[in-house]
């Protein structure tokens, strides 16, 4: 009876350590669900994390001890917590790898908002049309537009609710108008980080009738403070494979254009100014050229501008009048994104989730639109277009990486 009372006491300190150590894993593999690389659980590459250096920390309300260990390596992150009940001692282990999800949306409506959608005059959206939105009056439709598919409302709305006519009889939705199974999902991409400073280019200033090549080694690897081209002046770059040219101002009252092989990465700091008249990329390839915008100036295209590039703006807002032609993705972590006029943008996507899209005149968008809210009137049009991979940038999700389990024993 004495042997099998022992037995019996070992059996429960064993259990109630390997309770600890388990409980303990569980605590960390929530925190760094929850908060990533933010996790105090998750050290820097080659880093070591502990709990304390050579101790274990109690755990008052179970009446035992703890010790936590986690090490990264590259993209694994392998942890092992120790559970200490009187004198039994219990290890759990287990291992994480990181991964930098890829922003790859998809886009089978041609506009999709977050909240109201409100079209007047004879807008038309050629295509689906679509709102997580189950307010009533989210949507608001003139007697005179037309949204040639379906419509959808948010998971479990009332399309009777949600949308609004402005005459009870009239026919403005080409198929059906119902609600979601469940809510778009449409998040940032992360902008990319800018490159080093330690190596300072020569700032490009071209003016009066002075035309020039600027060569791959002149600016790859380089920080130049301004690229200038005034007075309708061309600026050619030079491509050699996948290059970068980084810039704080880039002011254009020219043209620019891009020369041999490859693609260009224009990242811009602070000033980003385009006079009307003016061509970045007529003519090329628009899915060889991409500008990253990280200033707050809202940017303004205007006159007979041609912009046949992609574009991201961090938080800036963006207005697109007069008959400028935009081509290429539009991706905005801004405020709000306006076309009016006969602006015309063959943009794939106008990407803008937290924007209040709004068209005027006989703007056109082709492609498709993601935004907060959206508002068309006057004659303006949105006629969805195929987009494929091809069509976006490799652009990694905000957020940083994930963490999937690999083991855990």
């Amino acid at each position: 009876m004495f042997s099998s009372t022992l037995r019996m006491v070992d059996t429960f300190t064993e259990n109630q350590a390997n309770s600890i150590a388990q409980s303990t894993m569980m605590i960390v593999m929530n925190d760094i669900s929850e908060k990533g690389e933010n996790s105090e659980f998750v050290p820097s590459d080659g880093g070591t994390y502990r709990s304390s250096v050579d101790s274990f920390t109690e755990w008052s309300d179970v009446m035992g001890s703890y010790h936590i260990e986690s090490v990264s390596s590259g993209d694994t992150l392998r942890i092992v917590t120790t559970g200490l009940y009187e004198e039994n001692e219990s290890r759990s282990r287990a291992g994480l790898v990181s991964t930098i999800p890829i922003w790859n949306p998809q886009f089978p409506s041609a506009v999709h908002t977050e909240g109201d959608l409100i079209l007047n005059g004879s807008a038309h959206i050629k295509g689906n049309a679509s709102t997580n939105s189950t307010a009533a009056g989210a949507v608001y439709l003139s007697s005179s537009v037309k949204i040639d598919s379906t419509l959808y409302v948010g998971p479990g709305g009332d399309p009777n609710t949600v949308v609004s006519l402005q005459d009870e009889f009239a026919e403005n939705v080409g198929l059906e108008t119902e609600a979601m199974s469940e809510e778009q999902d449409y998040q940032m991409p992360e902008f990319p980080a800018y490159p080093s400073k330690d190596l300072v280019g020569v700032s490009v200033n071209l003016s009066g009738n002075t035309p020039r090549t600027l060569s791959f080694s002149e600016y790859h690897g380089y920080y130049l403070p301004e690229v200038t081209v005034q007075s309708g002046n061309t600026l050619t770059i030079e491509l050699d494979g996948e290059s970068v040219l980084y810039t704080s101002k880039f002011t254009i009252q020219g043209n620019v254009k891009v020369i041999g092989t490859g693609s260009l990465k224009l990242i811009v700091e602070d000033t980003f100014s385009i006079a009307g008249g003016s061509t970045i990329n007529d003519g090329a390839d628009t899915n060889l050229f991409f500008t990253y915008y990280g200033g707050t100036t809202s940017l303004s295209f205007g006159g007979t501008t041609i912009y046949n590039a992609g574009l991201f703006l961090k938080t800036a807002d963006i207005t697109v009048t007069g008959t400028n032609t935009f081509q290429g993705s539009l991706i905005s972590g801004g405020t709000n994104v306006s076309l009016s006029g006969n602006a015309s943008v063959n943009s794939r996507i106008i990407y803008a989730p937290f924007a209040d899209v709004i068209m005027s005149g006989s703007s056109v968008i082709y492609g498709s639109v993601v935004s907060n809210s959206f508002t068309a009137s006057n004659s303006s049009i949105v006629e969805l277009t195929p987009i494929s991979e091809e069509d976006l940038p490799d652009l990694p999700l905000s957020g940083g990486p994930v963490y999937t389990l690999l083991y855990w024993d």
